[in-house]
């Protein structure tokens, strides 16, 4: 509800003559809110993704589906310029659609609240609290109608619900057939239905104004029942207690900000939890007994990972190995040929070169290493 105000009061008279206005999303202009100015080119421009994903996605050479639609067309390069705006993030990678600021508008509005956010939330709520109830143990109600929920919507994204029951055992597809449509009746489809409705009719953008312009008092009260419930409760002290989320409810975001890389370096350091784990290169070997662990690096991209880990230091990559390249130390077994293998000492935060030529051990754990 700001950006009404934020165009009366900033945009409107600052914006030059035959400028393109791009909107993130249609709510304001759709439902009347906001009337562009007559000179302006204006159309909804925006990646179907959150902002951070977008930005992600765009650093490792990807890019997130982007919808894009003309509503005024004052110089007759509105079309062209949504279009150049939305490759420029990335989303002529993955795919651009043309739409309309109704569709776009009544869609999304539908997705999260029936689907998304307060469809899933409330599933999952609703099973958890079926678990607990029944006798079992939260952490284990958690994992199986939160956790493992990551695990499907994956599945999904790459290939619908068919990718998904391929993946899964025949058991969970008899589940599906026979359990799904006894949850998710009938009955949900029609008020389903409603929500829409009340979405196109302007019902809904009508009371959230509203509730806006009384200062939000139902929304926190919502907000503040829903923190307080107790399958939220156990959520957040699992997450807390699995995945290092702090429990407590902030309006800031809790990742720090990225740290700008090298050009060289950029490309490589797409995955945050491949990063975490050569961080913890050091702290995993720091108790331990023994001398030192072996890694396999698969090749240059392991490399660059480990530059951009904090903390730790290796030795440039010496390139890939060439069969018959010399005699001896430069001379590579056929099993060896796949990879460098690097051995790293008791001092936490370094990494160090070491014979190639030493036995590979049994195996390697899970999380790369291996333990001597």
């Amino acid at each position: 509800m700001v950006q009404k105000k934020l165009y009366n009061e900033v945009l409107a008279p600052n914006m030059k003559q035959g400028a393109v206005l791009l909107f993130a999303h249609g709510l304001n202009v759709h439902f009347g809110m906001i009337e562009p100015r007559a000179d302006l080119d204006v159309g909804p421009g925006r990646a179907e993704g959150p902002g951070r994903l977008v930005r992600r996605e765009y650093e490792i050479g990807r890019g997130v589906p982007c919808i894009y639609a003309v509503y005024q067309d004052k110089s007759g390069k509105a079309e062209q310029f949504a279009l150049t705006y939305a490759g420029g993030r990335g989303g002529a990678r993955a795919n651009i659609i043309k739409t309309t600021f109704k569709e776009e508008t009544e869609t999304d509005l539908f997705g999260e609240q029936a689907v998304l956010c307060g469809g899933a939330s409330s599933l999952v709520q609703a099973g958890f609290e079926t678990l607990v109830e029944a006798g079992y143990q939260p952490e284990i109600a958690y994992y199986e109608v939160l956790h493992e929920l990551k695990l499907i919507v994956d599945l999904f994204y790459e290939g619908g619900i068919t990718r998904m029951l391929e993946f899964v055992s025949e058991t969970a597809q008899w589940g599906d057939y026979v359990s799904g449509p006894r949850v998710i009746d009938a009955s949900v489809k029609a008020r389903m239905k409603d929500v829409l409705t009340d979405i196109q009719n302007g019902t809904f953008t009508r009371n959230w104004e509203a509730e806006h312009a009384a200062g939000l008092p139902n929304y926190k009260k919502f907000k503040q029942a829903d923190w307080t419930t107790r399958s939220r409760r156990w959520a957040r002290n699992c997450a807390r207690r699995w995945s290092g989320c702090s429990p407590t409810p902030s309006r800031t975001p809790t990742t720090p900000p990225r740290k700008e890389l090298p050009p060289h370096e950029r490309h490589f350091h797409h995955s945050g939890g491949r990063a975490a784990q050569w961080r913890g290169l050091g702290r995993a070997c720091a108790g331990s007994r023994r001398g030192g662990y072996d890694l396999r690096l698969s090749g240059r991209r392991d490399h660059a990972v480990l530059r951009c880990a904090r903390g730790l230091r290796v030795a440039p990559h010496p390139g890939p190995p060439r069969a018959g390249c010399g005699a001896g130390r430069e001379r590579l077994r056929p099993r060896q040929r796949q990879g460098w293998r690097v051995r790293g000492h008791l001092r936490p935060g370094r990494v160090e070169p070491g014979d190639r030529h030493r036995r590979r051990p049994a195996g390697f754990g899970a999380d790369g290493l291996h333990h001597r």
